[in-house]
């Protein structure tokens, strides 16, 4: 087990480097020399309970946060990876977001007219194109997200056989949905396979 000055000084340059700081920096925001917080980031001497008070108050942190083994790159790598998850869901939000606002700008156009029955049936059409685009996005960024994968192709699929079936509603073509009785098995069968 590590002692509390290794713990401390891990902590603190893990501190330092995630906020962009060099030692030199960090010095002259804290009114400290250099050597002296190059001491503390390699172990040789602990500040004092004011100071690590101060430098908890300074990284926005706790003093147990870096008092703590493992306790702050845990943290930090955690923030990293709900940032970058943040930012992966905020895009397909957005991909997602705009193929509905097409779909109801054609509505609208639709609907506005005289020469066109408003097609309300973009938005099932809009649907099928949602789920593939989350398909295709998470099969790219979300690599072993396998259930999920599942289930929006699932979505896809009895999406487009209801639009399908819509589309052509005259004709009474409700047998459509039998064909995806055995696409669903198939897409089961696959996925417990674990083929991408």
């Amino acid at each position: 087990m590590k002692d509390l000055n290794e713990i401390i000084a891990e902590n603190l340059t893990e501190l330092r480097k995630q906020a962009g700081l060099t030692q030199q920096q960090l010095a002259k925001e804290l009114n400290y020399s250099d050597k002296t917080i190059s001491k503390w980031e390699l172990g040789y001497a602990i500040p004092s309970v004011d100071v690590l008070i101060d430098l908890a108050k300074f990284y926005g942190v706790s003093l147990d946060y870096i008092v703590t083994q493992n306790e702050v790159k845990a943290e930090i790598e955690n923030k990293k990876v709900h940032k970058y998850l943040d930012h992966k869901l905020s895009a397909l939000l957005l991909l997602n977001t705009i193929v509905i606002l097409v779909a109801t700008v054609v509505f609208v156009w639709t609907c506005i007219s005289e020469s066109v029955q408003p097609f309300w049936q973009v938005f099932i059409w809009g649907g099928a194109l949602c789920m593939l685009i989350s398909y295709l996005y998470v099969r790219k960024v979300w690599k072993r997200a396998l259930m999920l994968k599942l289930v929006l192709t699932s979505l896809f699929v009895w999406i487009l056989i209801t639009a399908f079936y819509l589309q052509f509603l005259d004709q009474n073509v409700w047998y459509i949905f039998i064909v995806g009785v055995p696409v669903e098995l198939l897409l089961i069968l696959i996925a417990r396979m674990g083929v991408k």
